[in-house]
């Protein structure tokens, strides 16, 4: 099953209209059904809807081990329908690290106050 599919089957379940998907992604209704199309929804868009869903994202990518693989291009390749760049993911690992350093310098501030 394809990450769209998935999702589609989710939103069914559910009973979510996918306008809600694309004012949490904030996109527009074109520029989803582009995405959908192509298959290049990134992480944090994946982080979005799974959010949105209320479901794990590891959903989009369980059981899948058979079409999951890292490329010559350093691509993680989900399925036939996502590339998400390890690169892309490192960064974003970095800047939620920095986010939580934040976070904790400001909850110390709060405390010694």
């Amino acid at each position: 099953m394809s990450i769209k599919e998935i999702i589609q089957t989710l939103i069914n379940e559910k009973d979510i209209r996918k306008k809600k998907i694309y004012e949490v992604l904030d996109i527009s209704a074109q520029a989803y059904n582009k995405k959908e199309k192509l298959g290049t929804y990134s992480l944090k868009d994946l982080e979005k809807i799974a959010n949105l869903l209320d479901v794990p994202i590891n959903t989009f990518i369980e059981d899948k081990e058979k079409n999951l693989n890292i490329g010559d291009n350093n691509n993680l390749a989900i399925g036939k329908n996502a590339n998400i760049t390890l690169d892309t993911c490192k960064a974003e690992i970095e800047y939620l690290k920095k986010e939580l350093q934040l976070k904790d310098k400001i909850i110390q501030l709060l405390e010694n106050k």
